[in-house]
């Protein structure tokens, strides 16, 4: 046999069981062939169901933590805000943040990821950003750059 032919035999198995499970990248094994993608978490390892949100960091992009917003345990991935943003935005302008994801949604302008992301920006955003991006009012005619312009 050839040495070639040789090292593929070796290299092939193992390139096929990678695991990205302990990776920072975001991406978790669920089930015995598949892979949540950051932002996502194992709902149901028997069946690989990835939903949105997180468990744990480990479910985030490197850059990113799992802030835990609901009482089910279910968070949302959120960029590392650096500290040079602005004051931190209070409890009720999250809320309103989050009430304006709501509109985004109830206009149809993103699906669930698209809210869970809008959320996350609400929960890193600076009471500034906040303000900012519901002054936007961009939710009626589904203007993503008031999104993309004040939250992180």
């Amino acid at each position: 046999m050839f040495p070639f032919a040789r090292l593929l035999m070796l290299c092939v198995p193992a390139c096929l069981f990678v695991d990205r499970s302990s990776d920072a990248d975001g991406f978790t094994e669920c089930g015995d062939f598949d892979e949540c993608q950051p932002g996502t978490y194992c709902a149901d390892a028997t069946f690989g169901e990835c939903l949105p949100g997180c468990t744990s960091d480990v479910n985030c992009a490197s850059n990113q933590r799992c802030v835990d917003n609901e009482d089910d345990g279910v968070g949302v991935c959120a960029s590392e805000q650096p500290p040079s943003q602005g004051a931190q935005a209070t409890a009720e302008q999250r809320q309103r943040c989050k009430d304006d994801c709501d509109a985004y949604a109830f206009f149809e302008c993103f699906d669930e990821v698209g809210r869970q992301d809008c959320f996350a920006g609400c929960e890193t955003a600076s009471g500034a950003q906040i303000e900012a991006f519901i002054a936007c009012d961009g939710a009626l005619d589904c203007d993503q750059s008031c999104i993309s312009t004040h939250l992180p």
